[in-house]
Parts: structure tokens; C-alpha cells; sequence
């Protein structure tokens, strides 16, 4: 987006300098006068021509929105994005929004982090990852994965008490991802 701006800029101030040294005037042959043998006649005259104005001043305009358009995108594009890369800043482990590695409480879903969340340090590679389940598992090997517990109707997953297994798998996939981001970086 940078890129496309800048060359929308460039682009534009040609066009303004094209636009600038358009012609505008046309030149009228004054009529001859004759008089016995002898003729002469008035100099040729330059007068602006109104069709030619606005056509300069169209270009101008359009050049105008081309540099501003250029410039609005070579300043969006200048904008530094956050990004959960940063080594001061840790992904919450419920909601996945960064937060701060001092925080006790995360700010976007109100929930109290583990207090070893602090002392953990998750920009290290995790040792004991797992392998994805297979693809084509049962309902009960991905149960049994994920860690997912029934309690009368509800499925358990983690602190979550869900009605379904569509929904319990769900969010232990979630949670799964989860915790493959906050451990990868």
C-alpha cells in the first residue's frame, strides 16, 4: 500500500506538470484591409479558449486526487502495525488478545490469568508439543486428544461446560491453537 502511493504521488505531480503546460490560448488571423494596391492588416490575436481551459483545469483537479489519494495510502501504509511479535507482550490464553506479561487480569475478556502465566516464558519453542490428531478420528480419540470429559449432558473442556460435542470440540480446538501460538513464538 506504501508502494502504491508513492507511485500514485509521483504520477500525480506529472500529470499536474503536464497539466500546467497545456495550451490555453488559440491563435484568430485578424482580417486583411486593401486599400488601392497597398494592404495590411491587424496582427494575428492569442485568445484564451474556454474549451481548453477546462480541460487544463480537469487535469489539475484529477491530478490533484491522484496526489491526495497517493498520499492518504503512503500514510496508511506508513502506520507500524502491533503485532503479537513484540517480546514485550503476551497472547492471553483465552481470548488471544496481547496483553502485558505483568498482567494479573487480561483487559479484553475480564478473565484472572494463571499466576503462571508471568513466570512462564512463551517466546520459547514448546518441548512437548503433540503431533494434530489424524484427520479421519473418531469421536472418541479426538475426545480423548483434547481431554474432553462428560458430566451427566455437558461436555468438559478445560474450565468450559458446553451442551454439545460439536461445541466442546470447537473450543478445544481453539484452546489448542491457543496454545500452539502462545508457544511457538
Amino acid at each position: 500500500m506504501k508502494g502504491l502511493g508513492f507511485v500514485l504521488i509521483v504520477l500525480g505531480f506529472f500529470w499536474a506538470a503536464y497539466a500546467f503546460n497545456m495550451e490555453t490560448t488559440v491563435v484568430v488571423e485578424q482580417e486583411q484591409h486593401t486599400i488601392g494596391g497597398l494592404s495590411f492588416g491587424d496582427p494575428p490575436l492569442r485568445v484564451y479558449n474556454e474549451g481548453l481551459m477546462e480541460m487544463r483545469r480537469n487535469n489539475l483537479m484529477f491530478a490533484g486526487l491522484t496526489v491526495l489519494v497517493g498520499a492518504i495510502l503512503f500514510g496508511f501504509g506508513s502506520i507500524s502495525k502491533f503485532t503479537d511479535n513484540e517480546p514485550n507482550f503476551k497472547l492471553c490464553p483465552f481470548c488471544a488478545e496481547t496483553i502485558r506479561p505483568t498482567a494479573l487480569k487480561c483487559r479484553f475478556c475480564n478473565s484472572d490469568l494463571p499466576k503462571s502465566f508471568n513466570e512462564t516464558d512463551q517466546n520459547s519453542p514448546i518441548d512437548n508439543a503433540r503431533p494434530a490428531p489424524p484427520p479421519n478420528a473418531s469421536i472418541e480419540e479426538l475426545m480423548k486428544y483434547y481431554d474432553i470429559t462428560i458430566d451427566g449432558d455437558e461436555f468438559i473442556v478445560g474450565s468450559y461446560r458446553l451442551t454439545s460435542i460439536e461445541a466442546a470440540l470447537r473450543q478445544a480446538r481453539h484452546q489448542a491453537e491457543l496454545d500452539r501460538r502462545l508457544h511457538e513464538k
